[in-house]
C-alpha cells in the first residue's frame, strides 16, 4: 500500500497507524510518500498512491472521494533563539519581516501567506527556504534563522527540538484535514485497512 501523507500526518497518527499494520499484518508493505496538495492530487489520480492523507480543501472532482476526520489551524512556529520568540505579542509587520521556510511546491500555504499578508496592507515574505519534508523544515527552523506556519497537530513534535508557536492573534489558514481516495466499484481492502486503523488511533486521541 502506498500512503500519501501532508506534513502534519507525518508526525500525527500516521506513524502509530503504520506500527500498528506492521504487528498485525506482518506481510503488509506500506509506503509513505510525503507531499503536499499540488504534489500529491496528480499522484492519487494517476494511481501511484491508494490513500491521502492531507487537508480536503481543495476542489470536488469526479473521481475523488473525500472523508473528513480532523480540524487544524495553522500556527507561527519559531525556536527559542529567534527574535520573535520572547516577545509578548508578535504584529503582522514583525512576521512580514521573517524569514519563512515551508514545503516544496506548497502553493497552498504561499497562496494563504499572501492573502493573509494582503489584508492587512503589507507583501508576504514567501519561502525564503524550501524543504521536501516536515523533518528538514523543522531542522531549519531550529537554527533560530526562519519562522513556519504549520498545522497545530505538529506542536508535539516541534516542542522536542525547542520550537514553540509565535505569540500571535491569528494563523493564515483553518482547515479540515481526512482521507482522500479514487472512486472505485469495490474499495480496496487495504484501504480500509487502514481507514479503520486510523480511526481506532484518532478516536483514542480524542
Amino acid at each position: 500500500m502506498t500512503v500519501g501523507a501532508g506534513p502534519l500526518w507525518s508526525v500525527h497518527l500516521l506513524p502509530d497507524v503504520i506500527a500498528e499494520l506492521s504487528r498485525t499484518h506482518a506481510s503488509l508493505r506500506v509506503r509513505v510518500v510525503p507531499g503536499v496538495l499540488s504534489t500529491l492530487l496528480p499522484q492519487l489520480l494517476r494511481g501511484e498512491v491508494d490513500v491521502l492523507c492531507a487537508a480536503l480543501d481543495f476542489p470536488d472532482h469526479d473521481d475523488i472521494e473525500k472523508e473528513y476526520l480532523i480540524d487544524s489551524s495553522h500556527v507561527f512556529l519559531a525556536h527559542a533563539s529567534h527574535p520573535l520568540a520572547g516577545k509578548s505579542q508578535v504584529s503582522v509587520a514583525d512576521l512580514s519581516r521573517c524569514k519563512f521556510v515551508g514545503p516544496h511546491n506548497d502553493y497552498a500555504v504561499l497562496d494563504r501567506m499572501k492573502q493573509f499578508f494582503a489584508l492587512r496592507g503589507l507583501d508576504s515574505p514567501g519561502f525564503a527556504a524550501e524543504a521536501d519534508s516536515l523533518e528538514l523544515v523543522l531542522s531549519l527552523v531550529a537554527t533560530g534563522e526562519f519562522i513556519a506556519t504549520q498545522s497545530h497537530q505538529v506542536l508535539a513534535h516541534a516542542r522536542q527540538l525547542g520550537i514553540d508557536t509565535l505569540a500571535t492573534d491569528e494563523g493564515i489558514w483553518t482547515f479540515r484535514g481526512g482521507l482522500a481516495r479514487l472512486k472505485r466499484p469495490v474499495p480496496l481492502p487495504v484501504v480500509d485497512l487502514f481507514r479503520h486503523s486510523l480511526m481506532r488511533h484518532l478516536h483514542a486521541a480524542s
